[in-house]
């Protein structure tokens, strides 16, 4: 019970992003980097539907990301509408993934 109570409590991972604990187990570090990517998968696939760039594969750039977003080719502006209704999950997850990683390695350096 008390591992579970730890998840609950440090699954934002850090604490600027509001947990109070930072994860101790293994359990509640893939618990935080699950969150974190999901956050972000959503942050994406948000950006790529809301943007107002639709005669182009590309997003705008947005200077919170430091990056254009590449929303595929070959479609006209309805046909990528429909397919951007549900996020996408494999190439925005695998940066964020990365970027998970990435964080939990420096927090251990």
């Amino acid at each position: 019970m008390l591992r579970l109570k730890h998840m609950i409590v440090s699954h934002h991972g850090e604490y600027e992003y509001g947990s109070p604990k930072l994860p101790m187990t293994l359990e509640s570090v893939a618990l935080s980097c699950l969150d974190n990517l999901d956050a972000k998968v959503f942050f994406f696939h948000q950006q790529i539907r809301d943007d107002p760039n639709v005669d182009s594969p590309w997003t705008n750039f947005h200077p919170n990301l430091n990056r254009k977003l590449f929303k595929g080719r070959g479609l006209g502006a309805r046909a990528r509408g429909e397919l951007w209704k549900s996020p996408p999950t494999a190439s925005a997850g695998l940066v964020a993934a990365e970027s998970c990683v990435k964080s939990e390695d420096q927090q251990r350096g």
